[in-house]
């Protein structure tokens, strides 16, 4: 579950810093909140196909069993792993988008501008007026 949100997240979290000052919170919530959808679909789009090719090998009444998560009884010792493998994929390209958004916002600050966030007084502003 969490694997979803942080592919949600960080490209989130990195936009949102970009817009915070210029679009509005409800525009910038919704946004961080489709990334994890997104990635929730695409997730279950990937274990649903894997699964669907393999179902002819399944027992009758099991598929949705085993789509859920769940092994019943009586499955091969080959089966199993097979069907262990369609989650695995699934989950291995979970993280390969994980890590292309991590190198993405990694690349992203490198060309941020070398600024430091300070307090103004009043006295500076004053000077720098002048």
């Amino acid at each position: 579950m969490s694997l979803g949100f942080m592919a949600g997240a960080i490209p989130a979290s990195v936009l949102c810093g970009f817009l915070i000052a210029k679009v509005a919170y409800k525009h910038l919530f919704v946004a961080s909140f489709a990334l994890p959808i997104a990635a929730y679909w695409m997730l279950s789009r990937n274990i649903h196909g894997g699964i669907a090719n393999l179902s002819g090998e399944f027992p009758d009444g099991t598929s949705e069993t085993i789509l859920n998560g769940g092994f019943p009884p009586g499955l091969s010792v080959e089966l199993v792993h097979q069907i262990k493998g369609v989650f695995a994929g699934a989950f291995q390209h979970m993280f390969a988008i994980g890590i292309a958004f991590a190198v993405a916002a990694f690349v992203l600050t490198l060309f941020l501008r070398k600024e430091v966030l300070t307090q103004r007084t009043e006295a500076a502003e004053s000077t720098r007026a002048a």
